[in-house]
């Protein structure tokens, strides 16, 4: 287990051409999403990252180990986008940053049990219980000694996380669904809005209903009469 590594100064969008994931592409459903945020870092700190920190390779996992999303963990799967096909294994095109762990399985030990019982509850529960405290808390490289995994032969593991996977892709269904049933609702509303032809436009202040008024100095409430 090992925490990733950025270039002294930062990444952006624009600071390269590789992948650096943080732990805002993590989400609290334990998958990885690069549609709202996505930073790069050059091909040579990349290679220098492989060098020193190992490359990313299918099947790691990824745990946030600080920030809101502390305790929540993703999975270098088959769907990642950043996976250059080679005649051998394939090669995963991208680094993970300071604020991340990495952890690699041993052989016998299904990677995806793995990460089916660390975003389960009881694995959740575990993980909240190993984070220090501070503003947005975070876990140390020893939080491992500390969860206990209970385990299965390894059919059963594999059982366990083919339906880890078979709910996750409903959620991930569901979730395109919501979305694209809220765009909808947004999009009728401003042709609603428009077919109705208003007349006229008044500040927001001017329709507010206001009762008495605030004091600055203690934020109380005076209540006037009607």
């Amino acid at each position: 287990m090992n925490a990733g590594k950025s270039p002294e100064g930062g990444v952006t969008r624009s600071t390269g051409e590789i992948p650096s994931i943080t732990i805002t592409n993590i989400t609290t459903d334990g998958n990885l999403d690069f549609e709202s945020d996505i930073n790069f870092v050059p091909v040579d700190f990349y290679e220098e990252f492989n060098a020193s920190k190992g490359g990313l390779i299918l099947y790691d996992i990824l745990i946030a180990k600080d920030g809101a999303t502390t305790g929540k963990t993703a999975i270098i799967d088959d769907h990642f986008p950043f996976v250059e096909k080679t005649k051998g294994s394939p090669k995963v095109k991208a680094i993970f940053s300071e604020h991340v762990f990495r952890l690699r399985m041993k052989k016998g030990v299904v990677p995806l049990y793995i990460h089916s019982f660390l975003n389960s509850a009881l694995g959740q529960l575990q993980l909240e219980t190993v984070t220090s405290g501070g503003a947005q808390g975070g876990i140390t490289t020893g939080f491992a000694d500390e969860i206990y995994v209970p385990m299965v032969d390894e059919d059963i593991q594999m059982k366990i996380a083919q339906h880890w996977v078979a709910r996750n892709l409903e959620i991930q269904k569901l979730r395109r669904s919501y979305e694209k049933t809220i765009c909808a609702a947004k999009e009728e509303i401003d042709e609603m809005i428009q077919k109705s032809k208003p007349i006229s436009a008044k500040s927001l202040a001017s329709v507010l209903y206001i009762k008495g008024k605030i004091e600055s100095n203690n934020s109380s409430i005076n209540e006037e009469s009607e």
